[in-house]
């Protein structure tokens, strides 16, 4: 893997992109995006669904909780049930859904 760089191809003069890979500005927007939608709902309920691939045992993984913090890589949510932790890495975040209205702006 290369850390999810994708390089702009666009500015490779002559290049032909067959497969429209997005320019590496448009991922970061679509990362800022995500990141401002979750800081903008830091303090309510839902549910995280995560994924890693690499693990036979934690393959698919639901976090139920209060997100407390988001910053550009990660998200941390407290478990309402015993108070747990969890650090969790936004790479591994596939959705999320919330519990009560969510600000959108």
């Amino acid at each position: 893997m290369n850390g999810g760089f994708v390089p702009n191809t666009n500015a490779i003069e002559g290049f032909n992109n067959p497969y429209n890979i997005p320019a590496t500005n448009e991922i970061t927007s679509n990362n800022q995006y995500a990141q401002n939608f979750l800081r903008n709902n830091i303090g309510r309920n839902g549910s995280f669904y995560v994924s890693f691939p690499d693990s036979v045992e934690w393959r698919d993984r639901i976090f139920t909780g209060t997100l407390e913090q988001a910053g550009n890589d990660y998200l941390l949510v407290r478990s309402n049930s015993d108070g747990r932790r969890y650090l969790i890495w936004s790479v591994y975040l596939n959705y999320a859904t919330f519990d009560e209205n969510v600000n959108i702006n």
